[in-house]
């Protein structure tokens, strides 16, 4: 994929790009290369491009309006584990869960956006926040794929039909993970290898920040019982 200079930043972009996506400047140059793609447009046009022509599909989703799609692909999402959990747990605490994962969730994609906004940039990356938090919610299509396998395999009681699914979804999960890694190297404009690492340092990150908050929760009820 051609890269151009934004003229206005001088941000190195994708040749396909309408707008900039650090600084939003209009490239209408850019038009008749971009133009050779369909734009995805819809939710589902963009759910099924992500995950099958990832690299057109997600730069179309980069050069378009922020925020497109996010609640309704949070729902999904928790629609896609509603049924999963209502087995399991019964209907009341699958209905609570389903309504406190929406808004929960939409502040998880903000602080790991952050995360990766950051971590990105110490890593040489150039991407924004707004384009960040684009890569991190679309990167959802791959976990809804994954809960919607899970939920397959739990439709007969039949050791086959569900080690089939097993296998389905750890493929699709598989997939999952290389559409991550596409989509955050396009997201900061920089290497695969540099998303990965971008993945690495956030998780270790942030379980390190869960292992310190658990010690210490820890330490001050061992003080309070003895």
């Amino acid at each position: 994929m051609a890269t151009i200079h934004c003229p206005k930043c001088n941000a190195e972009i994708s040749s396909l790009s309408l707008a900039c996506p650090a600084c939003q400047a209009s490239l209408p140059s850019a038009g008749p290369m971009a133009a050779q793609h369909a734009d995805p447009g819809t939710f589902w046009g963009n759910f099924w491009g992500v995950m099958t022509d990832t690299r057109s599909t997600f730069q179309w989703i980069l050069d378009g309006p922020d925020g497109r799609h996010v609640w309704t692909l949070l729902w999904v999402m928790q629609l896609a584990e509603l049924p999963g959990v209502w087995i399991e747990k019964g209907p009341l605490v699958a209905l609570f869960m389903t309504l406190l994962g929406v808004p929960v969730g939409y502040l998880m994609l903000k602080l790991f956006a952050w995360l990766y906004s950051h971590i990105g940039a110490f890593l040489g990356g150039s991407g924004s926040p707004q384009a960040l938090f684009k890569q991190v919610t679309w990167c959802l299509a791959g976990t809804v794929l994954v809960d919607l396998c899970n939920l397959s395999g739990k439709l007969f009681n039949s050791p086959l039909w569900h080690g089939v699914w097993v296998v389905v979804a750890f493929g699709v999960g598989i997939w999952g993970l290389i559409v991550n890694l596409i989509t955050l190297s396009m997201a900061h404009r920089f290497s695969m290898w540099m998303a990965f690492w971008t993945i690495v340092l956030t998780v270790v990150l942030v379980g390190g920040v869960i292992l310190a908050f658990l010690l210490l929760i820890g330490f001050f009820l061992g003080v309070h019982l003895l």
